[in-house]
């Protein structure tokens, strides 16, 4: 089964399911496995926001619900990412620090490195032995748009990686939901512009992040 059709398949409640389930072993691979459906997955450290206190109670309810769903839709999508993946590079690092300069770092969504075949990602070619950093953005046209600096930043992160890593060739891959579609004509420039300045990839998943928030529902 190809990248695109093992991504298309975590629509399904049951098979999102078992991404997350084999991700929270952990075993294979220690890198992937933060979407925990035993524990209290949207808000697993139950933190909360300084002004939380400041607001009514309904409104602090209605925001929490939907700042919790957002972090789980991502996180779900970098599990089925890392699960897609898992049998064809030697390792897959999620979260990895890479440091910008001496008062700032990065967390890098994925890194896939020395693949074992030859691995097609829409039109994007990595051979046998090559790495790649993917970024994740799993989310509505809105907030694609707005993460447009965030995703700068962590290409910037790309960057130092590759310039670290020499010895193989590194891929840097934008991710992103088909909600990238229903971006302004503006935003999305923006975002091309942003990949087209880091020498990175764009592609577009074959489905919207609200199929993910339905899939999600859905998990038993």
């Amino acid at each position: 089964m190809s990248f695109s059709e093992r991504m298309s398949s975590m629509k399904d409640p049951d098979i999102l399911s078992a991404i997350i389930k084999e991700g929270n072993k952990g075993n294979n691979h220690g890198a992937y496995g933060r979407l925990q459906k035993d524990q209290n997955i949207w808000n697993p450290e139950s933190i909360t926001s300084s002004d939380d206190a400041t607001r009514p109670e309904g409104s602090r309810t209605l925001n929490k619900a939907y700042s919790d769903l957002k972090i789980a839709k991502g996180t779900a999508a970098e599990e089925a990412v890392c699960f897609s993946l898992q049998d064809k590079f030697s390792s897959i690092e999620v979260q990895k620090k890479i440091a910008i300069d001496l008062k700032e770092y990065t967390k890098s969504d994925v890194i896939a490195t020395n693949a074992k075949e030859n691995v097609m990602i829409g039109d994007i070619l990595i051979k046998k032995g090559e790495s790649m950093g993917i970024e994740v953005k799993c989310g509505e046209k809105e907030y694609l748009s707005s993460e447009v600096s965030h995703i700068d930043k962590q290409l910037t992160g790309f960057d130092i990686y590759e310039k670290n890593n020499p010895s193989s060739k590194f891929h840097k891959i934008v991710m992103v939901t088909a909600d990238y579609y229903q971006m302004s004509d503006c935003s999305r420039k923006r975002l091309d512009k942003t990949a087209d300045n880091h020498n990175a990839h764009i592609h577009v998943l074959s489905f919207y992040a609200h199929d993910i928030t339905q899939t999600l529902a859905r998990i038993q």
